[in-house]
């Protein structure tokens, strides 16, 4: 089976949560692990159906990695120009 970023040629933004371990390059027992401890909410579309926002995962993604997500970021700036 093709990896999904070779079938998708955008990610959607609400991602399901096969799609969104695979976002985030990890299985997805672990990526729903990883979302309850970072207490990462899905978005519930429907009563059985949730999904996983790109800009959420991102932003997570970002902490992990000492950085400021890029919302964070132009937040400060615009800001700075008040």
């Amino acid at each position: 089976m093709p990896h999904d970023r070779e079938r998708l040629p955008d990610w959607p933004r609400g991602l399901s949560d096969q799609l969104a371990a695979s976002y985030v390059s990890l299985g997805v027992t672990t990526f729903c692990d990883a979302m309850t401890q970072a207490r990462v909410a899905p978005v519930w579309l429907t009563k059985g159906r949730r999904v996983w926002l790109r800009e959420d995962l991102d932003r997570w993604l970002d902490g992990l990695a000492g950085r400021q997500a890029l919302g964070a970021q132009r937040d400060q700036e615009w800001r700075k120009d008040l």
